[in-house]
This record gives C-alpha cells, sequence and structure tokens, in this order.
C-alpha cells in the first residue's frame, strides 16, 4: 500500500494530496511518467472527497486526456 492510500484511509486528505503530487513530480524527473494518469485520476477522487469539484474536474480531464480520451 503507497502512502497516499494509507493517508487517504486515516482522512489525511491534505497528505495524499501532497503525496500525489510528489509521486507527479518525482515520476517528471526521472522521466518516468507511465502511471501519471491513474495519479491524476486518484487526485482527482480525493478532490471530490474534499468537495472541491473545480479541482477535481480538472485533474480528472487531465486524467481522461492521457488516456486519449476526447474532453469537451
Amino acid at each position: 500500500m503507497c502512502y497516499s492510500s494509507i493517508c487517504l484511509k486515516v482522512g489525511d486528505l491534505n497528505m495524499c494530496l501532497r503525496s500525489l503530487d510528489f509521486s507527479i513530480g518525482l515520476s517528471k524527473e526521472v522521466g518516468d511518467t507511465g502511471r501519471d494518469s491513474d495519479v491524476l485520476g486518484e487526485i482527482a477522487d480525493v478532490y471530490t472527497e474534499m468537495g472541491d469539484l473545480d479541482k477535481a474536474g480538472q485533474a480528472s480531464a487531465l486524467h481522461c486526456i492521457a488516456h486519449g480520451i476526447v474532453v469537451l
């Protein structure tokens, strides 16, 4: 289980977001962005849990674009 999942289980949504953002930054730094779309989906889920639907929508749109899904 990854750190962000643990944070999510205990309800620390802000720490979960920081962990997921760190994961995105680290993957870019090392040049391995293959899981970034999954992480963006997780970020969207956390923002939804927090009630921030604007940010959830933005992360979800990026997730869809990463999967080649057209977002209107």
